[in-house]
């Protein structure tokens, strides 16, 4: 955070205060940058701390909803999972994204009370439709690395497993990199602790963080998500391709499943397939909706998913052939 001495304030108390404020909205805005400050960032400050009060609050007011995203099978073509994403319907300015409030969630700790409010919200729902006969379905839930540094986060799944019965081996906790490298050793008693649990564990935006191989081999890890920069710019990437490529081949000789995310067209489905990654997510086949669409989907829907998958095999089939 940077002021300027004497055009936005004459004394060093104020200097200090208007610099501690641009800092905050520079965080604000994803880190990693400088913030002047000028006459209408006060404005900013203003509401970032008024959205940051009502933020406090949004769990308790019901404000929070999940939305849904298919993850597909790219041998059958079944949906076999779903991903969880939690969005804030303010009842003012609407739905917010989750880059601006998630950030703020992070930094003054709102997150771990989100985090357990998204953690049980997807449990009920996966209950509902395991009820409903869709019994293979997984759901994927993120948790922050507040959520597994800051909360008793073995005995919040424990517990919720418990109360909403749901099979623990349905349920799958994504983890980033940097999460788990912010403390290596606790990081990987606690997911040794879940992983007792029978809860699947997946590293999230595989590729982007800093962990080593010495680490990941140590970490009970189920799967691994390639992080979707890498996968919506392979085709025209050579580079990109190579790492998808090796991240795929790297997740199967460690026994782990792998999941592509941000998928958006059929050649990129294709060439994933040639690959032969296990499973895929993006737009191409759905983006984030609501349980009633997502049921919607599962019941009517899961034949195009399916035929859809099929005919891009059949593709690369051929096209290996030729």
């Amino acid at each position: 955070g940077i002021t300027i001495y004497p055009h936005d304030a004459a004394t060093a108390e104020q200097l200090v205060k208007n610099a501690e404020n641009v800092m905050q909205l520079a965080k604000t805005q994803g880190g990693n940058r400088y913030q002047f400050y000028v006459a209408n960032v006060d404005q900013k400050i203003r509401q970032t701390k008024v959205l940051e009060k009502q933020l406090a609050s949004a769990v308790d007011d019901n404000q929070l909803e999940l939305a849904f995203q298919p993850q597909v099978n790219l041998v059958t073509g079944d949906v076999s999972g779903v991903e969880a994403l939690v969005r804030w319907r303010h009842p003012e300015r609407g739905l917010i994204s989750p880059t601006e409030f998630i950030p703020l969630a992070e930094r003054t700790g709102a997150i771990v009370a989100i985090g357990e409010w998204v953690l049980k919200a997807s449990c009920n729902a996966l209950s509902r439709w395991h009820e409903q006969g869709f019994t293979h379905l997984t759901i994927s839930v993120n948790i922050s690395a507040n959520q597994l540094h800051q909360s008793d986060i073995v005995h919040t799944v424990r517990s919720l497993l418990e109360e909403t019965r749901v099979p623990p081996q349905f349920l799958v906790l994504e983890l980033t990199e940097t999460a788990i490298m912010n403390n290596v050793d606790l990081a990987i008693r606690l997911l040794r602790q879940i992983k007792q649990l029978g809860v699947q564990l997946a590293i999230d935006d595989f590729g982007t963080g800093y962990s080593s191989l010495a680490y990941l081999k140590k970490m009970p890890m189920d799967e691994i998500k390639i992080d979707r920069s890498f996968v919506q710019d392979m085709l025209e990437d050579p580079d990109n391709g190579t790492i998808v490529d090796a991240i795929i081949q790297l997740g199967h000789s460690l026994n782990l499943s792998v999941i592509a995310e941000g998928t958006e067209t059929l050649d990129q489905i294709r060439y994933l397939q040639e690959c032969e990654c296990d499973v895929a997510q993006g737009y191409y086949y759905s983006q984030p909706i609501p349980e009633d669409a997502l049921l919607t989907l599962l019941t009517q829907q899961r034949g195009q998913i399916r035929n859809a998958t099929q005919r891009a095999a059949q593709a690369s089939h051929t096209l290996l052939n030729k």
